[in-house]
């Protein structure tokens, strides 16, 4: 067993039971069976301009639907390791775990992450989102789109 595998498990046993990173990925929807149908749909018909467009269309939905998945599935191992390397400031208290949903270039999922309240402060964060660079529920590459599109519109 490699280091790092020996301190996440290490890390599971002293911390507070979590969500198994397999349980996530059950709850992914597998793409392909959508892939599937969409090509002997496509290659059951005659091609047409039309047709090809639809196509096109729908290859990009599932694409993206595929792409938004993965992004997830990702950014949620990359909280369970932030989460588990977090060390509370003093006075912070863990609350639980809360779910975002979360938005990215390619769609939406949900992200499961620890939330700290500091009661003496009134003041509570998620040591996940600053990890991930997550803005209020966006990935740093949405947010820097919106930025820029924002930046582009006549004021």
């Amino acid at each position: 067993m490699s280091v790092s595998k020996t301190w996440w498990a290490s890390m599971r046993l002293c911390s507070s039971p979590k969500p198994e990173l397999s349980e996530t990925r059950a709850q992914k929807k597998d793409p392909a069976p959508e892939i599937q149908q969409l090509m002997a749909h496509f290659q059951g018909q005659t091609p047409h301009g039309q047709r090809v467009q639809e196509l096109e269309l729908l290859v990009r939905t599932a694409l993206h639907k595929s792409a938004s998945a993965l992004v997830g599935v990702l950014l949620q191992q990359a909280a369970e390791r932030s989460d588990a390397a977090y060390q509370p400031k003093p006075g912070e208290q863990r609350k639980g775990r809360e779910t975002l949903q979360v938005q990215c270039l390619f769609g939406a999922f949900a992200l499961t992450r620890d939330y700290y309240h500091h009661p003496g402060k009134h003041q509570g964060h998620y040591p996940a989102d600053v990890a991930l660079g997550l803005e209020v529920g966006y990935t740093p590459a949405l947010a820097r789109l919106i930025c820029l599109e924002g930046a582009d519109e006549p004021g």
